[in-house]
């Protein structure tokens, strides 16, 4: 995991102005529990909304819409929409994929969406300062292998936090989806803590608690 400073004065993941925002979530699982609003994918895009992320700056794509081609179309729609209405200032695009996934992509409805086409996609095409890449699949991790190389002048980040199974757990509180359900409640907080405390507070719960599989990658590191 890359070891980063928090700075006390910096916008973090968590709750920069919603404006600011581009939220694109795709959950394709049949497994998902039955009260998706409110805790996995359907809950994840819900909060991003209830923070104030203006709904157009929101994709949500569930079960049968999860195609190959119907995410890679939207995704690119989305990212066209974003370099259109982007604000002056820091602006973060939040992608989410919640379900099957294998060591080439995401296993969507008919085929796999390839990690390497969605970071290419996501490179070329978005315009913002920030990338947070939520994911909870088995072989997540194998995107950072897509990803731009880090370079020092590097003038986007992008933060990679994904999980692998067992990524559905059963708790005290009964069966969870962990990176996501516990992001959604870092979220909530009076006071969300800063992107480097939120890993390590992610790594905490699910290396330690949970005995979970959990990747983080950022870069650059001082963005």
């Amino acid at each position: 995991m890359d070891i980063i400073r928090c700075e006390s004065s910096s916008p973090t993941a968590l709750s920069p102005p919603p404006e600011s925002f581009f939220v694109f979530v795709v959950g394709n699982c049949e497994e998902w529990p039955e009260d998706r609003p409110e805790q996995g994918d359907e809950a994840l895009y819900r909060a991003y909304l209830a923070q104030g992320v203006p709904e157009k700056q929101c994709v949500y794509i569930r079960d049968g819409e999860c195609t190959l081609q119907n995410c890679q179309t939207r995704l690119e729609n989305f990212l066209e929409l974003s370099s259109r209405t982007l604000q002056l200032g820091p602006s973060t695009l939040v992608f989410y994929y919640g379900g099957h996934g294998n060591a080439e992509g995401f296993a969507l409805v008919g085929g796999t969406w390839p990690f390497r086409q969605v970071a290419d996609t996501i490179e070329t095409s978005f315009s913002g300062s920030r990338v947070l890449i939520l994911l909870d699949c088995c072989a997540a991790g194998n995107l950072c292998l897509y990803l731009p190389e880090e370079r020092s002048e590097a003038a986007r980040q992008y933060v990679l936090l994904a999980t692998s199974p067992p990524y559905i757990t059963t708790t005290t509180e009964g069966d969870e989806w962990i990176l996501t359900n516990t992001w959604i409640r870092l979220m909530r907080r009076a006071e969300p803590p800063c992107l480097a405390d939120a890993i390590s507070l992610l790594a905490d719960r699910h290396v330690f608690e949970l005995q979970d599989l959990f990747f983080a990658r950022l870069a650059p590191h001082g963005a």
